[in-house]
């Protein structure tokens, strides 16, 4: 059985930036949506610092309301304050600019904890179910 195809959510200011890195990672394979209007299957939500004051709420609400644990990452300028994102929510951040290395990693990582993250959801829905059928 084929692992599903990934979503990533990206949210960036500049049309370039956006552009360049939904084209790099609809070339690794993952499906790239630019919207948080709750139609897609999200897994990983990048925005960057711009755009993740915008749409804090709306990012956070869909992290608390997931079944599994959604990652938010924001991606900021080297030389701003990375507590103060983590502080406020956020799961990671990318210090920019990044190199592909730098972004492949984060991006693993956070989709490794996903995955994970489903993983130990689902042994636990069956083991409830389990627990509830023999008794």
């Amino acid at each position: 059985m084929s692992e599903k195809k990934r979503t990533i959510m990206i949210g960036f200011r500049s049309p370039v930036d956006a552009r360049l890195l939904r084209e790099w990672l609809t070339g690794l394979g993952y499906e790239v949506v630019e919207s948080l209007d709750g139609t897609a299957d999200i897994d990983l939500i990048c925005m960057d610092s711009v755009t993740a004051r915008r749409l804090m709420e709306k990012a956070f609400g869909l992290k608390r309301s997931a079944r599994y644990f959604l990652p938010v990452l924001v991606c900021i300028k080297r030389g701003e304050n990375v507590g103060r994102w983590l502080k406020a929510g956020f799961d990671d951040v990318l210090l920019l600019p990044a190199t592909r290395d730098e972004w492949q990693i984060r991006i693993d990582i956070m989709l490794r904890l996903r995955r994970q993250s489903e993983e130990l959801g689902k042994k636990s829905e069956y083991l409830h179910r389990a627990l509830i059928e023999s008794s």
